[in-house]
């Protein structure tokens, strides 16, 4: 553990923060007391089960709770900032999670290299970054157990979904972006070629913790979201996800329409719901036998 560490006992949890962390849910839970239990609540209705990607886990506040609560059976945690991942070791360890949170020590990005990485006034160290493809594969998971994957955007993750074809082939999988209100507000970070991923591989997207707000939008409004967000002052905390059939409908609005393809006698046409249509991807099975 670092020496300069803050401890609480929180939700029966027992947490030990770096001072200083840059991770958000830690401070949270030193300075307010809380944990994030919103969050978790409202990802709960969209994913449980399998396996959890934590990318970015900080100290571990999104992954341990999740796990104790049998939301996801494993989590494997990401997290390369030194004291914030010893601190993700320990909170695993003295909170009993050993073998189901797995922290490693690495930076996820859109491309394979080193990353420089460390606390504000600490000194940086070099650390080694991966594409989110070739940490799946050298964990071992299999892309189809993932259910869950949440992203605490950094500098280098950013184009995080450049390199992450196995999983964004997956469109049951749900993933939680959280991007820091400094990093909206900086006009030269590149978040259009993740807006453009985003409208590309999810249908939908839903702010976290915006309860007036509509349930969910299209996709296609992620960068007037996070533009909203940027003039707010205020961090982003999405969901982005694909609702059962949403890939089966764009796909027929971009076929061309075939002669002599028309409408019944009646003006209308007839549509079969298989039972199946309410778990994800399901249906297919039954659409091609």
């Amino acid at each position: 553990m670092p020496d300069d560490v803050r401890r609480a006992t929180l939700g029966h949890l027992d947490w030990s923060v770096p001072a200083g962390t840059t991770d958000t849910l830690g401070r949270r839970i030193v300075d307010a007391r809380q944990l994030a239990l919103d969050s978790l609540a409202v990802v709960r209705q969209f994913a449980v089960g399998g396996v959890m990607l934590d990318i970015g886990a900080g100290i571990g506040a999104a992954s341990i709770p999740r796990v104790m609560l049998g939301d996801f059976a494993q989590s494997y945690a990401a997290e390369p900032e030194t004291d914030d991942y010893r601190c993700l070791v320990g909170n695993a360890i003295e909170n009993v999670l050993e073998g189901r949170v797995l922290p490693y020590r690495v930076a996820i990005s859109g491309t394979a290299g080193t990353v420089r990485a460390g606390r504000p006034g600490t000194t940086e160290e070099q650390v080694p970054a991966v594409t989110l493809d070739d940490w799946v594969r050298q964990l071992g998971v299999a892309s189809f157990d993932v259910r869950f994957v949440r992203v605490a955007m950094r500098e280098w993750s950013l184009n995080v979904l450049d390199a992450a074809a196995s999983l964004l082939k997956r469109r049951h999988i749900v993933w939680q972006i959280e991007i820091d209100a400094t990093m909206l507000q900086q006009g030269t970070v590149p978040l259009d070629g993740f807006c453009r991923r985003v409208e590309a591989h999810f249908s939908h997207v839903k702010e976290l913790g915006r309860y007036w707000t509509a349930q969910w939008r299209p996709s296609a409004e992620i960068g007037a979201i996070l533009a909203a967000l940027a003039d707010q002052r205020r961090a982003a905390n999405v969901l982005v996800f694909n609702l059962p059939g949403a890939d089966v409908r764009r796909r027929k609005r971009a076929v061309p329409a075939v002669a002599g393809d028309a409408p019944d006698a009646n003006g209308g046409r007839l549509s079969l719901l298989h039972a199946t249509a309410r778990l994800p991807n399901r249906w297919r099975p039954a659409l091609h036998s």
